[in-house]
């Protein structure tokens, strides 16, 4: 994981709060978990993946992709990455 998690609690809309717990992942996705019983807050849906692969690796035909929460850096393109500073 590219940062610690965040120890949150969320209004529940009922006047109470759910203990939760938010992740960002490598993939710029944001999960949302409960942490009484670890379940997913957010949508998650499975999804196929890429098959390509080094010979003798396992690879898993779906990942899952937590599409009920916003995802960040999307759309980032990879100059950005290193800024546009040249030497003069």
């Amino acid at each position: 994981m590219p940062s610690q998690p965040v120890l949150v609690d969320l209004p529940d809309g009922q006047g109470g709060t759910m203990p939760a717990l938010v992740q960002v992942t490598k993939r710029d996705q944001v999960c949302l978990l409960d942490r009484r019983d670890g379940l997913p807050r957010a949508e998650v849906q499975e999804k196929s993946v890429p098959q390509e692969h080094q010979e003798g690796d396992r690879v898993s035909p779906t990942q899952p992709y937590l599409v009920g929460m916003p995802a960040i850096g999307t759309g980032f393109p990879a100059a950005a990455s290193w800024g546009s500073c040249r030497a003069t």
